[in-house]
């Protein structure tokens, strides 16, 4: 099983769960990551995402990117994202990856 098929689960808690699986998982030559998109601190949704995946981030499941970064404009930039928090699953390249 890939990154693909488990966004194709009907289930988000259980297509989470195959993520973070899989991205545990030896990956080839691009491998993928969950990141957590978050703005300045201050941001209510941001916290509060923060606080939803706390667990996550401590076992380095999702890893934590400022949109104020050099490499969060750089994802902003690549995938056309208008809003932060948002969790998203990327390549090697920064891309998201979709169905």
């Amino acid at each position: 099983m890939d990154i693909k098929d488990c966004l194709r689960l009907p289930e988000d808690k259980e297509a989470f769960a195959c993520m973070k699986k899989v991205l545990k998982s030896p990956q080839g030559s691009c491998p993928s990551r969950l990141v957590l998109l978050l703005e300045h601190d201050g941001c209510e949704p941001c916290e509060q995402a923060l606080t939803q995946y706390a667990e996550d981030i401590k076992e380095e499941a999702v890893q934590v990117v400022s949109i104020a970064s050099e490499e969060g404009r750089d994802i902003i930039r690549q995938n056309n994202i208008e809003y932060a928090p948002a969790l998203i699953v990327l390549d090697c390249q920064n891309k998201i990856i979709d169905v």
